[in-house]
């Protein structure tokens, strides 16, 4: 049995699809599975698959809802790890070799991430770094925003199992939110500092079309970690009252958002490196 399962979903990506699964079966790593999601495309996406003769190669289609497609690639899943991969991005050849040492290494490791380089039409290709190494508290971290990079990771199966953790929707934002479920249940998380991804900058994508709508839920993500965290973390009546005065303050439009997570994000971090 493979011991890597890609999980990579794909939507109308024509263009781009071809080189997406070549870079994958170019891995060093043999010992995996590429399993395709096709979330309903109406181009040449399934017919571009469909010429690879790779028995590593599973096609499933569905019909178009992103959510429900990602959540029945998870339930196929049975291989130890899964990895994403984006249908428009670029895989280095080492990607898999690399974290499948370290999760076998590390057994604490859950989800290990990596670094990206951004590229495209018309931008310089730009290296991308979020944290490096063993993220000791990913949930307070989360209070800063999303600390991995999707189409990176890596996630020990048996985990997200034991737990029944799957996407919910959570609008351009259900990859956010299925990092912050893997904490509240105690996932060890790693980000290894190397390139893991090359990612293509397009202006057709979610990111960009759907800025706005991302960032809110963003914020909506924010705010119940910071309300977990508060209710089963922080034990100290004093930064309660501040939890709800600070609130109550936000609420009226007297304190914006950011300086509002960053005044508890670095309030629980002190809070919990003296407790």
């Amino acid at each position: 049995m493979p011991q890597v399962t890609v999980l990579m979903p794909v939507y109308n990506c024509e263009e781009y699809i071809a080189e997406a699964i070549t870079s994958v079966l170019k891995q060093t790593f043999r010992s995996f599975r590429l399993l395709i999601l096709d979330d309903g495309s109406t181009d040449r996406t399934v017919s571009i698959i469909r010429r690879f003769n790779d028995p590593r190669i599973v096609l499933k289609r569905m019909k178009h809802d992103y959510i429900n497609t990602l959540n029945k690639g998870l339930d196929w899943v049975d291989t130890p790890y899964f990895a994403r991969m984006d249908a428009d991005d670029i895989m280095p050849k080492e990607r898999l070799a690399i974290q499948v040492a370290l999760m076998n290494e590390f057994p604490e490791i859950d989800i290990c991430g990596g670094w990206v380089t951004i590229f495209g039409k018309g931008i310089a290709p730009t290296v991308k770094q979020t944290l490096a190494g063993y993220i000791k508290e990913p949930l307070v971290e989360m209070l800063r925003g999303n600390i991995l990079f999707n189409p990176t990771t890596m996630c020990r199966t048996a985990f997200f199992r034991r737990h029944d953790i799957h996407y919910k929707r959570y609008v351009h934002a259900e990859d956010m939110q299925f990092w912050c479920d893997a904490a509240k249940h105690g996932a060890g998380f790693f980000v290894e500092s190397q390139i893991l991804n090359y990612y293509r900058h397009r202006q057709e994508q979610i990111s960009c079309v759907y800025n706005q709508e991302q960032q809110a839920t963003a914020l909506t993500i924010r705010a119940e970690c910071l309300e977990w965290l508060m209710i089963h973390r922080i034990h100290d009546t004093d930064i309660h009252a501040f939890y709800q005065a600070a609130g109550t303050l936000k609420n009226k439009a007297y304190l914006d958002d950011m300086p509002y997570y960053a005044m508890f994000y670095n309030l629980i971090k002190d809070y919990l490196m003296k407790h």
